[in-house]
């Protein structure tokens, strides 16, 4: 029949149970669990029905054994006449048309869909042609940032069978492991991340909204290993596990460095163990573990014995202008198709043959740097304070006016990246440090990608210093793509080697609806706007969240903050603004304007017993809706009522979390502002 829900006799079972309890004087608190475990298996088929039981959740708080108020005894009667609509509809048609709510403090707003933009279109041929998931992507010549121009001729690439991988990146940092792999062709079907930094946590829940944290590396145990093999012990090609440990005690910037005895550098030894574990659950696990160059031989002897492989030295000037001489201990051998290996004795040293971009794609509009002066110094962390560090590195050898902007600047960095080769020339003349896009460029990371991590209240100078700090203790991104590149070489999960250049493969950040607000007039309901629409619903989680996109991971439902969705995938057209009568909590008004628009939508029979696409810019209620409940009494009323009109109207909502400034909706809600005149004018 197209449908599916509990067996008759399972739903007759669990309203027996509940009109015996009706029927008792007393209750007990078990008899009463059980009866409302059975009915909640019953509502599982359709969420709204959720939103009947609230007050019976408050028995037993008092008494274990007590009598039903008046206000449960009605909601678990409601709740059996309710029973026979505890049936999914699996056959239900999809809406082309999506909609849109905002609210403000003073008015709410709706818009809806009217046929798919150039880049709906561009999207929805992709993935009907290459079959290709909606929540993953290639470095397409589409997505690449303008500076990616000369070299997209080198990294039109197709893999047909794309390899799984599941990554685990330790030390994390701001996702450069991910950052790297997401530039090749590759599935990633899982990220986990070790970090304790609580800036870097938040930058990459942002980026990575599907980021499984891990905490401190000393606290990853068996049952942490296992609960991941579980998950995706069968459906992975590969776990790559990427380590950047600590190298402020290896460092020959640290005057009294103590090499791997030091608090922060011995942690390295935590990476071997959770090797181990890995290998005790998955048949194919790789690892990569990165530290400086300038570490002491016998540091280097001791990684190299504990690891049982010897390590390459890779810079960061073969792909890029700056330079980063680190070593990687790789399970894996490099090969030659893309660079000459020399054995030093202790480490091999890897010169790739990579086509660089321009000289000047990494700096600020206006701003000019002298390719001839030589390479950028490595991009280190930003440390300011009053007081010098004692034995500085380079001091014996720097100029003075080196010096005199060191001490200007609070010796935020070592001495010598104050020189005049070093700095940058901006647009008025003056000598600087490079910027925090500047450091994201050179070191391989998208533009404004540690943006997400501060607030519009962040000043500038704490910004710099904690995005440089960032930064400097990332990875370079182009470095990690090619050595995973030959990985999945020596793995022969792919057959033709990978270019170099696909870690040069800089993505451009879509641009916001509100950037170019246009409405524009259109059909309602397209086909193409549906079959874009369900490729979203494919991707929704049964159990209660949110759309999973652009995150390039799968979404896990408990995720937070929520993934995005990008609105300009549809054109758009104003439905109706209005303001409110009386003020509210911008929750409850989110929600009235969530309930208008479903009402607007319930006017017309041909929207009845339809699954669509509904989005709206408030993380709290998108989460509220897709349960079907709330515990606020504030809300309650307006659930119910979003609620009955869902079963009444035979509704399938999938509700889509969609940035303020990415909302249509947005630009309605703000009619009520100016008076109710002008908001009756608009409507």
């Amino acid at each position: 029949q197209g449908t599916i829900s509990v067996p008759k006799e399972k739903a007759f079972i669990a309203c027996l149970m509940v009109l015996y309890l009706l029927s008792c004087l007393l209750v007990h608190l078990r008899s009463l669990q059980s009866a409302l475990g059975r009915l909640i298996r019953v509502f599982e088929f359709r969420r709204p029905l959720f939103g009947v039981l609230n007050d019976i959740w408050q028995f037993g708080q008092s008494k274990i054994v007590s009598k039903f108020t008046e206000s449960q005894t009605s909601e678990l009667l409601i709740a059996l006449c309710l029973t026979p609509l505890a049936i999914s509809d699996l056959r239900t048609q999809v809406s082309g048309l999506v909609t849109c709510s905002d609210a403000s403090e003073k008015g709410g707003g709706v818009c809806k869909s009217s046929g798919l933009s150039p880049l709906g279109f561009e999207i929805l041929k992709k993935i009907q042609t290459k079959d290709t998931p909606l929540s993953m992507g290639d470095p397409s010549a589409a997505q690449l940032d303008p500076i990616t121009d000369p070299i997209k001729h080198k990294i039109a690439i197709q893999v047909i069978n794309k390899p799984r991988v599941l990554v685990i990146s330790l030390f994390d940092g701001i996702g450069g492991l991910l950052a790297a792999v997401s530039r090749l062709p590759i599935v990633v079907v899982g990220f986990a991340a070790s970090e304790i930094d609580s800036a870097c946590k938040r930058l990459v829940k942002k980026r990575w909204p599907g980021v499984i944290e891990l905490g401190s590396v000393t606290k990853i145990d068996y049952d942490c290993i296992e609960k991941l093999a579980k998950t995706y012990g069968g459906i992975v090609d590969l776990v790559l596990v990427g380590a950047g440990s600590p190298c402020q005690d290896l460092s020959s910037l640290l005057y009294n460095r103590q090499g791997l005895l030091g608090e922060r550098s011995r942690l390295f030894f935590e990476v071997p163990r959770i090797i181990e574990l890995l290998s005790h659950f998955f048949s194919c696990v790789h690892f990569f573990v990165e530290n400086v160059f300038s570490m002491s031989p016998e540091s280097r002897a001791t990684f190299s014995s504990v690891l049982g492989v010897t390590p390459y030295l890779v810079d960061a000037s073969n792909f890029t202008y700056c330079r980063r001489p680190r070593l990687f201990w790789c399970s894996w051998a490099v090969s030659n198709a893309h660079a000459k290996l020399v054995d030093k004795g202790g480490y091999v040293e890897v010169t790739v043959k990579c086509q660089k971009l321009s000289p000047s794609f990494w700096l600020d509009a206006g701003s000019v740097w002298d390719p001839n002066n030589g390479l950028v110094p490595t991009l280190t962390r930003c440390l300011p304070n009053k007081k010098p560090p004692r034995q500085p590195a380079g001091i014996q050898t720097a100029s003075a006016r080196a010096i005199h902007r060191w001490h200007q600047d609070d010796h935020a960095f070592q001495v010598y990246q104050y020189e005049d080769h070093a700095m940058v020339r901006d647009i008025t003349g003056v000598l600087r440090l490079p910027s925090i896009s500047e450091r994201e460029l050179l070191m391989g990371f998208d533009r404004d990608y540690t943006t997400a991590a501060f607030s519009e209240k962040t000043s500038h100078r704490e910004r710099f210093v904690t995005a440089a700090q960032m930064v400097g203790n990332s990875f370079c991104v182009p470095v990690i793509s090619y050595l995973v590149a030959e990985c999945l070489m020596a793995e022969q999960l792919i057959k033709v080697p990978l270019p170099p250049e696909l870690g040069l493969a800089f993505k451009q950040p879509p641009q916001h609806w509100s950037s170019h607000a246009e409405f524009k007039p259109g059909e309602g309901e397209t086909q193409s706007s549906k079959e874009l629409v369900w490729e979203h619903l494919r991707i929704a989680e049964r159990g209660g969240s949110d759309v999973r996109l652009d995150v390039n991971v799968p979404f896990r439902p408990k995720a937070w903050p929520r993934a995005g969705i990008q609105s300009n995938m549809w054109h758009w057209k104003i439905v109706h603004g209005y303001a409110w009568k009386s003020p509210a909590h911008i929750n409850a008004l989110e929600m009235q304007a969530a309930l208008n628009a479903m009402k607007w939508r319930a006017r017309s029979r041909r929207n009845f017993n339809k699954r669509y696409l509904h989005l709206i810019d408030s993380q709290v209620s998108a989460a509220i809706l897709t349960k079907g409940r709330s515990g606020s009494k504030r809300l309650r009323k307006t659930i119910k009522k979003i609620n009955a009109y869902t079963l009444a109207c035979g509704f399938y909502p999938c509700y889509c979390y969609v940035h303020t400034s990415e909302n249509p909706a947005d630009i309605p809600s703000r009619w009520g502002s100016r008076g109710n005149r002008f908001a009756k004018s608009k409507k």
